[in-house]
């Protein structure tokens, strides 16, 4: 009996997955017209000194804030999908296990099987040696029980003529 191909497994799990998971329930990640600017543009320069001023650090961490926030929905996203990533992975340990403890059971009831049709077997042939014996022994005690009804019968029959003589003798006698 061959191994499961656990790989072919788990790509058959995701794929079945994939196609039978309804669309996410969160909405796509939309960007505020703001963020969308910074993330393609990058943040405002400011002409002078190289060196950001407090107003450039504040801006900074506004945008930050905007990322982090549009990232939230992402980030579940994220975490739903490692969450269910585990719940398959421990799904399918399971079922490996199950499986394994279903092929262990399967093999030792094929063995005795195997074994109870080899005593079978034995015990077929010894019926048929027994019956092939049985059979010969009912044929040599019919011939013999034929041999001695043969002889019964030849006594019978000398035992007639005997006794026909002797009674022919005996009226023989009688007449005398």
């Amino acid at each position: 009996m061959e191994e499961p191909d656990m790989e072919a497994t788990v790509r058959t799990v995701r794929l079945a997955s994939a196609q039978s998971s309804p669309p996410p329930p969160w909405p796509p990640l939309r960007l505020s017209g703001k963020l969308k600017e910074s993330r393609i543009t990058g943040p405002p320069r400011r002409e002078g000194s190289g060196c950001g001023s407090g107003a450039s650090v504040k801006l900074d961490q506004i945008k930050r804030a905007e990322v982090e926030e549009a990232l939230k929905p992402e980030r579940t996203t994220f975490t739903e999908l490692q969450h269910r990533g585990d719940l398959i992975t421990s799904a399918l340990d399971t079922e490996r296990a199950r499986c394994e403890k279903q092929r262990i059971e399967l093999k030792e009831a094929l063995i005795r099987q195997i074994e109870t049709l080899e005593v079978k077997q034995t015990l077929a042939v010894a019926l048929q040696k027994a019956q092939d014996d049985i059979s010969k022994l009912h044929g040599q005690h019919l011939g013999e029980s034929s041999i001695q009804i043969g002889h019964i019968s030849d006594t019978k029959l000398r035992l007639n003529q005997q006794r026909n003589a002797l009674d022919e003798s005996t009226k023989a006698l009688h007449h005398l």
